[in-house]
């Protein structure tokens, strides 16, 4: 295919993206999901424009840290390598992981190094907790804001990346975090 007709293609495909239409099957996104890659940058932005609190002082990882977290934990339990991270299309549920790491913070335990971000180095106390709680619960909140367009500019974000590096075969979409079995 010719860079003209790739462009065609693309632009085409965006045309029916931003009208609404399906350049794909539907899916089953969540709403509040975003590309891994985006969420970085999105929580990095809310803080510096003041929308988040600062939390480079804090005793506790940022929520970008915590979806890498999930995705390394995904990629370790299907056997493969970080490096091989580019064959997934990872997408993270914002509010699953938000209600994921409440639960893991209602469960405190300063020896799970998934609950302790200072492991090994000091021992976390209520007061971090609670200033962690706050945090994702202020995320929670001006993600409410602006999860339609960061869902959607996510959307074109992987529309783009494939059609860009000209993907023949869609990569493997992983919704993070992935339900936990209950416990019986």
């Amino acid at each position: 295919m010719t860079t003209s007709e790739r462009s065609a293609n693309l632009s085409a495909k965006l045309c029916k993206f931003v009208q609404g239409g399906r350049a794909e099957a539907p899916d089953t996104l969540p709403q509040a999901a975003v590309l891994a890659d985006v969420l970085k940058t999105v929580e990095t932005q809310l803080a510096s424009r003041g929308f988040l609190r600062d939390q480079r002082h804090d005793c506790f990882n940022p929520i970008w840290y915590l979806a890498e977290t999930e995705r390394n934990v995904f990629l370790w339990k299907r056997g493969c390598s970080v490096l091989q991270q580019d064959e997934f299309e990872f997408w993270i549920d914002i509010n699953a992981l938000i209600e994921k790491r409440l639960r893991q913070l209602d469960s405190f335990d300063s020896q799970n190094p998934f609950l302790n971000p200072l492991w090994s180095v000091a021992t976390p106390d209520r007061d971090s907790a609670e200033y962690e709680r706050q945090y994702l619960l202020s995320f929670a909140e001006a993600m409410r804001q602006i999860e339609t367009h960061l869902h959607a500019l996510s959307r074109l974000g992987s529309l783009l990346i494939n059609e860009l590096e000209g993907e023949t075969e869609q990569r493997e979409r992983v919704i993070l975090p992935t339900p936990t079995p209950a416990v019986k």
